[in-house]
């Protein structure tokens, strides 16, 4: 009935809750739990295996040879999934109970229903506490999704033939794209139907952000550029212009953040000043006063969402 997709790498502090929280679900169907791990060289390895022992009928582990990468170790795992419905959940992150029967009882009793997400809390792993901020919106149309996605991965619920449509018509796997399931939900808001259901279902675990260093910028805009280009991709005439201003305004943030003033100045000059908001505006204004950017820049790092 379901294919649970995990992808783990040197996770050994985070992986046991994770599968705990899988295997103790409650549940009145069969149901697989493919692991994928790319190449671990911790304990990680060991503790799938314990699973393996104690749920030989459930756990399936999938130990790569060589290290694949999160997108290609994605798909090899997808490639493997027999299930009607597929659920994710990533390594150091955890569900919490009643997920996999709630959701497979919506999609049963809702034919019509292509993928199903829900909300997921976020836990900071460096305070070790939930935090108040709930991840997850009704807002999950393609136009929705264009401008933010909402949807958590460990929250979703969708149906394999549709991931084997996506992949026969799009084929991923050979594009230069760093991340897997943003591409998918904007490919299927196109043409198919995302239901939400406002229930916290998982755990989002947030790790320390090593790109709080000025060294990985490089690294951040690399990435934000990969999203660009998937955006653009799956966009439109209509909202290609806003597409690239979003792209210009999350880089010039960006730049902001990490002290390049003059690059924050050049990319928001070749937004549409219509679109831009006050706050950038103002931001702008700080570039050319040094007495009052490092006051601003504490700002940028408490608007969360914002890099």
């Amino acid at each position: 009935m379901v294919s649970v997709v995990v992808l783990t790498y040197n996770q050994e502090q985070y992986v046991e809750e994770m599968l705990e929280s899988i295997v103790s679900q409650k549940h009145d169907f069969p149901y697989e739990l493919l692991v994928g791990d790319d190449c671990s060289t911790d304990h990680t390895r060991d503790i799938i295996l314990k699973y393996q022992e104690k749920y030989p009928s459930i756990v399936v582990p999938v130990f790569n040879e060589k290290n694949l990468g999160v997108v290609q170790n994605y798909y090899k795992i997808i490639s493997m999934c027999r299930g009607k419905y597929i659920m994710e959940c990533g390594g150091d992150d955890y569900w919490l109970p009643d997920k996999l029967q709630n959701q497979v009882d919506y999609m049963e009793a809702h034919p019509e229903t292509d993928l199903l997400c829900a909300c997921s809390l976020s836990y900071d792993q460096q305070r070790k506490r939930i935090e108040k901020r709930i991840w997850g919106s009704e807002h999950v149309s393609y136009e929705d999704l264009m401008r933010q996605v909402p949807i958590s991965a460990q929250t979703m619920c969708f149906k394999r033939s549709l991931m084997e449509e996506y992949r026969e018509q799009v084929h991923p796997e050979r594009r230069d794209w760093k991340m897997e399931d943003i591409p998918f939900l904007l490919w299927l808001s196109l043409k198919y139907r995302i239901d939400f259901v406002d229930e916290k279902v998982a755990v989002y675990r947030v790790l320390s952000d090593s790109m709080s260093h000025r060294a990985d910028i490089k690294k951040r805009l690399q990435f934000e550029r990969n999203w660009f280009e998937v955006l653009m991709y799956f966009s439109n005439r209509k909202n290609r212009k806003e597409v690239r201003d979003n792209y210009r305004r999350k880089v010039a943030i960006l730049y902001y953040y990490y002290g390049y003033y003059r690059e924050y100045q050049r990319c928001l000059r070749k937004c549409d000043p219509h679109t831009i908001p006050l706050s950038y505006k103002i931001i702008y204004l700080t570039t050319f006063f040094p007495g009052i950017r490092a006051g601003v820049r504490k700002v940028c790092r408490m608007i969360k969402g914002t890099l």
